[in-house]
């Protein structure tokens, strides 16, 4: 059945069973159970779902952005039955529900100074809190909001200080944000939230050095700032920071980089330790990874200058003991020519046991190592011959559950390195927009083509869940789909799609959050400026979906 079909025999079995006059209750099905509009939750304190002719189950209503979200268990094509003190409702199920919105905000409502249609107020990080009730926003200008998710209500703003909201992590019982800051300092801040009041702060340049952009008027001059490329805070409460000082010191000269992992004790904010533990490894940490218990965190390195043999810290993964800081192993990467060195970004995913990682570096390997040696190597983005040329799909999106290695794939190009002068570097992969899904024995179990390009990968906490953007980021097209697509990794028959939601605007990079239970996902949408003379497509939004 297609997309429209579906949609369309969804939509005719709701006014048919709910009545299509205005206010009166709506059910829409959704994957967890459904979402009944026009029903006050003080009314419907005893509701009850009965699908299929099994006995009525008593449900507990959640309140959210207007509508009470309800769980229950339905199949495809069943009649169900809500019953309530002041009514009932009856409507068959679909085949299959897609993502349902229960709110969407205008961010010029929420940020502090309006977007204007500018990239120039990205979002920088979206994320929930460990309960799922909060929802923090940080933007490219330097914004920072917190929100209530049941209510939309703001609990907490700041703003930095010329630089970027980079990165933040909730504390394990939600009183303090972690907020981390690409500036010249790269400060690490800890706020209460109730209060607003500063906990404690360390700058990262100390370490990293503060050395900023030769050309300070450049749009992208930030980058060059020290900052927390990823921030996570562990049981206890204490703090990881994957900090980078990323910088040209001199426009003529090759690239500095500068990289740490560190510790800090999340109340007072003492560093208990940094790895590498004396001077910053010579390489760009731009992502690390745990386990569930969180004994361990691997970190991905790369390099942006020439490789070459016999490096004393060569790119590669990282593992780093989280109680002593202490290197556990290390598994180096060598470039595949015509690489000279190698690109690595959000390029590792741990196993939530702990016993097996899952890599990718920027010449299109995958990798399922454990312990330290790798188990298969598989080139499925790598360098394939077109026109005499080789091009490789984009890799670096990638999640972990206990059964699945998750790899991302995006758009097919030619290295810089291989191009022909004046030639378009875009070029179609085999392999391209493509999500794979293996087993960690390294069999393929599942393979999605995805209309466009992966440009988010957000996992629930128990790993069931897996949301993913969908997005054109370059050359922007009115006919791009601009979506989340959803999947239930431990689908029964195998069938991991599980619906998607459309944006009218492109979603900036790794702007989509799912919360921990896997319940709600939330995803930015930004306007696009397409050339053809017509206003830019799609608005500054926040999507909030069931």
């Amino acid at each position: 059945m297609t997309r429209a079909a579906r949609l369309g025999m969804t939509l005719a079995l709701l006014l048919a069973g709910c009545g299509a006059e205005p206010g009166a209750p709506r059910l829409t099905f959704a994957r967890l159970g459904g979402v009944l509009e026009g029903v006050r939750l003080e009314e419907a304190k005893e509701i009850s779902v009965s699908c299929g002719g099994r006995s009525p189950r008593p449900l507990a209503p959640r309140a959210v952005g207007g509508r009470l979200l309800l769980a229950f268990r339905w199949e495809a094509g069943e009649q169900c039955a809500l019953r309530w003190g002041g009514g009932e409702l009856a409507a068959a199920a679909p085949a299959l529900a897609d993502p349902v919105a229960v709110r969407v905000t205008e961010l010029e409502s929420v940020l502090f100074q309006p977007s204007a249609h500018s990239s120039g107020n990205a979002t920088s990080f979206l994320l929930f809190s460990p309960s799922g009730k909060l929802l923090a926003l940080g933007t490219q200008r330097g914004q920072v909001r917190v929100m209530e998710v049941a209510s939309g209500r703001t609990v907490f703003e700041r703003r930095v200080a010329e630089g970027w909201a980079k990165a933040a992590a909730f504390s394990p019982d939600e009183r303090v944000l972690f907020i981390g800051e690409q500036t010249r300092e790269g400060t690490i801040r800890a706020v209460d939230l109730a209060s607003g009041r500063e906990a404690w702060r360390h700058d990262m340049s100390k370490e990293l050095g503060g050395g900023g952009p030769w050309d300070p008027g450049n749009e992208l001059a930030w980058v060059e700032f020290p900052g927390p490329y990823r921030m996570a805070a562990v049981p206890g409460g204490d703090l990881l920071v994957a900090g980078l000082h990323n910088w040209y010191p001199d426009p003529k000269g090759p690239v500095r980089q500068l990289s740490h992992l560190y510790r800090f004790d999340g109340r007072t904010g003492a560093l208990r330790w940094k790895w590498p533990g004396k001077e910053p490894a010579p390489l760009s940490l731009t992502w690390f990874a745990l386990d569930a218990e969180a004994r361990a965190a691997v970190g991905v390195l790369g390099m942006a200058t020439d490789w070459r043999p016999g490096l004393p810290m060569p790119p590669g993964l990282y593992a780093v003991d989280l109680g002593s800081g202490r290197e556990l192993w290390r598994y180096p990467f060598e470039p595949m020519p015509p690489f000279k060195s190698v690109g690595t970004w959000r390029s590792v995913a741990v196993r939530p046991d702990g016993g097996a990682v899952s890599a990718s570096t920027g010449d299109g390997r995958l990798y399922i190592l454990e312990r330290g040696r790798a188990r298969w190597i598989e080139a499925r983005g790598g360098p394939v011959r077109t026109g005499g040329f080789p091009v490789v799909a984009e890799t670096g999106l990638l999640g972990a559950t206990r059964e699945l290695a998750i790899f991302s794939l995006g758009a097919g190009y030619i290295p810089l390195q291989a191009a022909p002068p004046g030639a378009s570097t875009d070029q179609p992969h085999p392999n391209s927009n493509t999500l794979l899904f293996f087993g960690w024995d390294g069999r393929l179990r599942y393979r999605w083509a995805a209309p466009n390009r992966p440009n988010g990968l957000a996992l629930s906490a128990g790993g069931r869940w897996l949301a993913v953007a969908l997005t054109q980021t370059t050359a922007f097209r009115r006919e791009d789909v601009n979506a989340v697509a959803l999947f239930d990794t431990e689908a029964p028959d195998g069938r991991l799609y599980a619906g998607e939601y459309h944006t009218e605007g492109p979603i900036p990079y790794d702007q989509v959050a799912i919360s921990p239970d896997g319940s709600l996902v939330a995803v930015v949408e930004s306007p696009a400026a397409i050339a053809d003379g017509r206003p830019p497509r799609g608005k500054s939004r926040l999507h909030l979906l069931y």
